[in-house]
């Protein structure tokens, strides 16, 4: 099987704008992380309790967080598996939605043809029955 030249060019587009994009992303999760660190850094036993460093404390606790979690595979395989799963009942449901007003027009020009058929079957017997 042969791809086409715009399948192709499109699949390169594809890489070339999600690799700019995961390009950006990792330097901001980097640059956070770094400023973060070097925020932490700078905190000693005589450093006062403050909101900034409660939010330091919380970025790390999260950030730990998250890290325990993505290494429990079989966590992240179900969650995965329930993301991926709503993800496509949505998109069936959405598909159904829209279809059925493709069936609902469907009957509707069917119920208007019958009866368009009718109408022009009473008025032809009308006319021929008072010739």
């Amino acid at each position: 099987m042969h791809a086409s030249a715009l399948e192709v060019a499109m699949f390169v587009l594809l890489l070339v704008v999600l690799g700019t994009w995961f390009e950006r992303v990792g330097q901001a999760i980097r640059q956070r992380t770094e400023d973060t660190l070097a925020k932490l850094s700078m905190v000693t036993d005589e450093s006062p309790p403050s909101k900034e460093l409660q939010n330091l404390w919380n970025q790390v606790k999260l950030f730990e967080q998250g890290v325990r979690f993505l290494e429990n595979d079989a966590v992240v395989s179900k969650w995965t598996w329930l993301f991926c799963g709503s993800f496509l009942a949505l998109v069936y449901l959405y598909l159904a939605f829209v279809f059925s007003f493709a069936y609902y027009g469907i009957a509707r020009v069917r119920q208007r043809r019958v009866f368009m058929a009718g109408v022009s079957g009473y008025v032809a017997l009308h006319t021929i029955s008072h010739r």
